[in-house]
């Protein structure tokens, strides 16, 4: 009886063994087939990075930045959302890019959001934006204080502390996005 089981388990063990293990991929995020990435990334070449603070909203600094290539005196300039974070032991700084039609369609995204928080509704309600390269935004109608509370969240950010703006703030956030985008 022993034998058998033995026998069996090695039969099966080989079995499995022997099957094809899927190859393992990992996919690259959207954000490093960008054109501002692989600009970023040529080699032998002198390359310039300028940054200019556009506005401050909480804890997010939204910035132009614009990469020079000395070589042949190309340029491309796109948004930049930049926080810093702190745990326990280290503090962090996180800068998300956003190339000239992201910031249109994010600028548009936020405009409808806007305009679907003009009014109170009767029942709880949210609303998430969600970037191609996974910045959050969005709303909650909070019943309690019978108000839209707007959220700003960078990726990999601690999902307690988003950035959480009153009405006013995420009018000067959309003000701020449409300035900069005018510049790139």
């Amino acid at each position: 009886m022993k034998k058998t089981i033995f026998i069996a388990l090695s039969v099966l063990g080989t079995t499995l063994s022997a099957q094809e293990k899927p190859a393992i991929t990992f996919g690259r995020s959207t954000e490093l087939k960008s054109e501002y990435n692989n600009f970023s990334n040529k080699k032998e070449t002198l390359l310039e990075k300028q940054i200019v603070n556009i506005g401050k909203i909480g804890d997010l600094n939204f910035q132009k930045i614009t990469l020079k290539d000395n070589k042949d005196n190309s340029s491309i300039s796109v948004l930049g959302i930049m926080t810093f974070f702190e745990n326990f032991d280290s503090i962090s700084k996180r800068t998300i890019t956003f190339e000239k039609e992201e910031v249109k369609l994010l600028i548009s995204n936020l405009q409808t959001l806007e305009q679907k928080t003009s009014t109170k509704p009767s029942v709880e309600t949210k609303y998430k934006y969600t970037t191609k390269n996974n910045l959050e935004a969005g709303s909650t109608f909070d019943l309690g204080s019978n108000s839209w509370l707007y959220f700003f969240r960078l990726p990999n950010y601690n999902l307690q502390n988003a950035t959480v703006l009153d009405k006013d703030e995420f009018k000067e956030l959309i003000n701020i996005l449409k300035k900069i985008e005018k510049d790139l």
